[in-house]
């Protein structure tokens, strides 16, 4: 395994974490839960169940 000598800057670490929308905390180990996924996982959710009340209704 190939070490860096040098490490991203606060502002790098920010835009990658804005890039690939999660947060910092999340790039760097701290936060083993990925909010942007869940996020979307729980919005699909409203949707399939939307979809599901609506063909219910013809």
């Amino acid at each position: 395994m190939k070490y860096f000598k040098t490490s991203p800057s606060a502002d790098v670490i920010v835009k990658l974490a804005d890039y690939f929308h999660v947060s910092v905390d999340y790039l760097l180990g701290r936060d083993k839960e990925n909010y942007y996924q869940k996020g979307f996982d729980d919005g699909m959710d409203f949707v399939k169940k939307a979809m599901l009340e609506s063909l219910k209704k013809v």
